[in-house]
């Protein structure tokens, strides 16, 4: 409201994401506080004796000491509330409950009229984001969402209806049949990296094994999760996930693991979004929801044959649910929203004079004059931090907050690893190019868009791309570049 300098009371409505958001999780900031021990622990004391012995843990508890006391809305009262939820008295509709807490908050918290305020499905949103953060605008489009959970789904197809400008539902699917989220949740637990965040490890550190244990830890996530034509099925004798993992892979190491689990990924959408768009008969596709955040599943996606049109916006997990909306809102008003240009959506790149003579002690500071001055440090081996107009929203860095450098030079990569970002060794780094140049450095047959980052590409002949040695093991050195303002940009 301050950035867009409004009040309250200039806002139409009111749009929230969702109709059964854990209050629990909430309370205990599982998703932004939760450490790695702390899911192992709720793994082991909450979830295997309430899902294995049948017995009741109470998950506020457990984790008592998480429990936030001075934080809005949380009052005393409603926090008594919740907790006692959990002891069994329960609110005849809890959906119910959700909806007044928070009309409650954002009624004493902004002083708006209740009836602004208006509560979306959350797959749903997912969708609405999918498509018209898209430049895809041709009847029939297929939307599909995909998640570990959200207002009781786990997966949806949608359609886009040309003639009416509305998103259509053509199937949904339950968590307890599509577990794939959770599936990749697990085992990111398993393998000790912090699950809901780390997702992006596992996938990362997936081409570093290649041999044929892939193909046995494949068979034992198939064991799980299974797909006919359009219908998945989970194996109901597995009652635990985590415990199954623990018990099946424990003899397999990290990258097998890892590289097995992406395997499994990769097969599973790609029959189900191939099944469905021959079903459908749609050429052009939309995905959004956490598992779309897998940018070499998605690669796969891009080269089902039949489909000629594919787009995944940036940031597609609950960070756009609140974008999606809007989207969605903006519909049901006959609002036909435009395509999400780029994702330079945060604050923008504000120093003063002040900023500046706090740290010219500390530091020695030129003027930018030229883009040669970035080429020359860049190849003498510097590392330069970008800052641009506005942020970025999402997970990737698009330039206008970025770290560049030199990727002939293997220090950089250490220095940037390990100095600046402290990062695990072997996550990969994003190349930037010439847009100019991508058709002669990309494999991209069908001419695919992916301006936020959401889609992997081969390269043509990685050798050209960055030359990071010589066949006899020797530096490459610097190359003589030459470039102009314009194609700096």
């Amino acid at each position: 409201l301050e950035f867009s300098q409004i009040s309250s009371n200039d806002l139409d409505a009111i749009v929230i994401a969702g109709n059964e958001i854990a209050l629990t999780y909430m309370l205990t900031k599982v998703f932004s506080g939760f450490s790695i021990n702390d899911y192992q622990f709720a793994m082991k004391e909450f979830w295997r004796p309430k899902l294995s012995s049948k017995s009741n843990p109470l998950f506020l508890d457990l984790f008592k000491s998480k429990i936030i006391s001075d934080q809005f809305p949380f009052t005393d009262e409603k926090i008594n509330e919740i907790i006692k939820f959990e002891h069994g008295d329960w609110p005849s509709t809890y959906t119910d409950y959700i909806k007044q807490f928070f009309t409650d908050a954002l009624v004493t918290h902004l002083g708006v009229d209740k009836n602004k305020i208006h509560f979306l499905d959350h797959h749903q949103c997912h969708a609405a984001y999918a498509l018209y953060s898209s430049p895809i605008r041709d009847n029939n489009t297929l939307i599909f969402t995909a998640d570990a959970h959200g207002d009781g789904l786990s997966g949806t197809i949608s359609k886009f209806d040309k003639d009416t400008n509305k998103i259509i539902r053509l199937k949904k699917y339950f968590p307890k049949n599509f577990q794939l989220g959770r599936i990749y949740r697990y085992t990111t637990l398993l393998l000790r990296m912090l699950p809901e965040h780390h997702e992006y490890k596992v996938m990362g550190l997936a081409p570093y094994y290649d041999g044929p244990l892939i193909e046995e830890v494949v068979k034992i996530f198939e064991n799980m999760q299974t797909i006919d034509g359009l219908e998945f099925k989970f194996n109901s004798d597995i009652k635990n996930i985590y415990d199954y993992l623990e018990e099946n892979l424990s003899k397999y190491r990290f990258d097998h693991i890892a590289a097995g689990l992406q395997s499994f990924t990769e097969n599973l959408l790609y029959s189900w979004i191939s099944a469905a768009s021959s079903s459908f008969d749609s050429t052009s596709i939309v995905f959004s929801g956490g598992i779309s955040m897998n940018v070499k599943a998605n690669m796969k996606l891009s080269q089902i044959p039949n489909i000629k049109k594919f787009f995944v916006s940036g940031g597609g997990s609950d960070q756009s649910l609140c974008m999606g909306a809007c989207y969605l809102y903006a519909e049901s008003q006959k609002i036909f929203p435009k395509p999400l240009n780029d994702l330079y959506l945060g604050l923008p790149c504000t120093y003063d004079d002040y900023d500046i003579k706090k740290i010219q002690n500390k530091y020695k500071i030129e003027k930018f004059t030229h883009v040669e001055q970035i080429v020359e440090r860049l190849l003498d081996g510097k590392i330069i931090a970008t800052c641009i107009g506005r942020s970025e929203m999402g997970p990737r860095a698009l330039c206008n907050r970025s770290i560049i450098a030199d990727p002939r030079n293997r220090n950089n990569i250490e220095k940037i690893n390990r100095k600046i970002k402290n990062r695990d060794f072997w996550m990969p780094f994003a190349p930037v190019i010439i847009a100019d140049y991508s058709d002669k450095l990309l494999v991209n047959p069908k001419n695919l868009q992916s301006p936020h980052m959401t889609i992997a590409m081969d390269t043509l002949d990685g050798k050209n791309v960055i030359p990071l040695q010589s066949s006899d093991g020797m530096d490459l050195g610097k190359i003589n570049l030459k470039l102009k303002p314009k194609e700096f940009k």
